[in-house]
């Protein structure tokens, strides 16, 4: 069994990847960071890919549809950008983070044909904040994930029949802790605590709990289940 990963390089992705790598999946990684992350398995085939880069993505594309069918894709990369009012934003900010978010997503989901085997199983991480309709402070990061949901959606009805019977959908984290919240800009200790808060599981959530969705997908015996957005929040 083979998977492809992006933002394979930390939080969310990497554990993931290396959960997958237990479960005896061979499994391909990218992500921008140059050299194999620290956190990363050593089993995994990572390759360094600024995906907001088409040309450069195209590339890779064109190189693993040569030889590889993949039985799983998981679309985990995307940025947050600055935790900021959106007025303050530059709208160059904010079409960088549509290129990594949106635009890059739908590039590999224009490729699904090449990329995957029969009845393959693709999830689209989102986010739980679409619930709550985002806010002006993350503005940009809700609407490229609508977006990119809307998308994905469409697509999974393109690919639900054979000869393709391919399983999309859509994953929304709530609060994840993945050490990584202190590195948004803007984003402070306080924050955080202040939002967990109010899950009413009354705790954060884990990588485990993104994983164990991403494995029930990928069973097939979850192959009438497709097309469906499932949030992991704690109960928000």
């Amino acid at each position: 069994m083979k998977a492809l990963v992006t933002g394979a390089s930390s939080g969310i992705g990497a554990a993931i990847c290396n959960a997958l790598v237990d479960a005896s999946f061979q499994v391909y990684g990218i992500a921008r960071t140059k050299l194999h992350p620290t956190g990363l398995s050593k089993h995994v085939v990572y390759t360094s890919v600024d995906i907001s880069d088409s040309t450069k993505l195209d590339i890779y594309l064109n190189q693993l549809v040569s030889d590889r069918r993949f039985d799983l894709l998981i679309l985990n990369a995307g940025i947050t950008g600055d935790y900021k009012h959106f007025s303050e934003l530059k709208l160059s900010e904010m079409k960088a983070l549509f290129d990594v978010n949106f635009f890059a997503n739908i590039q590999i989901l224009s490729r699904l044909e090449e990329l995957l085997a029969e009845k393959a199983s693709v999830v689209v991480i989102s986010s739980n904040t679409l619930k709550f309709q985002g806010s002006s402070h993350n503005l940009p990061y809700s609407a490229s994930k609508a977006a990119l949901e809307s998308a994905a959606l469409s697509v999974a009805k393109t690919y639900a029949r054979p000869p393709h019977s391919f399983r999309i959908n859509i994953v929304r984290p709530g609060l994840i802790d993945t050490g990584l919240s202190d590195k948004t800009p803007g984003y402070s200790a306080t924050d955080f605590k202040k939002r967990s808060e109010l899950i009413p599981a009354g705790r954060v959530g884990e990588t485990s709990d993104i994983i164990n969705i991403i494995e029930f997908l990928a069973n097939p015996r979850s192959d009438f289940i497709m097309g469906q957005v499932f949030s992991v929040a704690g109960g928000e």
